[in-house]
């Protein structure tokens, strides 16, 4: 029995080092890699947004309005650059609050609620908001 019980702590011993070595991104113990992707490109254009966290710093952007999407109360379909994404304004301005209107702004990510209708990637914290010049 006391065997068994070895066992069982080794073999959980070695899993939890696997795991931390998957954690760790594929590292050895000397921070080299174990093994490269061939595929990888670190230097491709990213399509997606970029992760962000609240209180990060502000990004600016443009965006359409839309009201009552799909049961959403507001919805902004957000451009950055190369960039497209649909966010919900935790603090957008009711004077904003127009179907088609162009708006420009600065926002970072908040970690607000998203009505549960609302089928948008995040919610977003709104500063200067004016209207969008064309």
């Amino acid at each position: 029995m006391k065997k068994l019980v070895y066992v069982f702590v080794a073999a959980s011993l070695v899993a939890c080092g696997s795991s931390k070595d998957a954690a760790d991104g594929g590292m050895d113990s000397n921070n080299t890699e174990m093994s490269a992707d061939p595929n990888r490109n670190d230097e491709a254009p990213k399509t997606q947004g970029r992760p962000q966290r609240e209180g990060e710093v502000m990004n600016e952007a443009w965006a359409t309005v839309h009201i009552k999407v799909e049961g959403c109360p507001i919805q902004l379909d957000v451009v950055e650059g190369d960039l497209f994404f649909e966010a919900y304004p935790v603090n957008l301005d009711h004077e904003y609050w127009k179907e088609g209107l162009k708006v420009k702004f600065s926002y970072q990510a908040s970690k607000a609620p998203i009505p549960e209708a609302c089928v948008v990637q995040k919610a977003i914290i709104l500063k200067d908001v004016e209207l969008k010049k064309d």
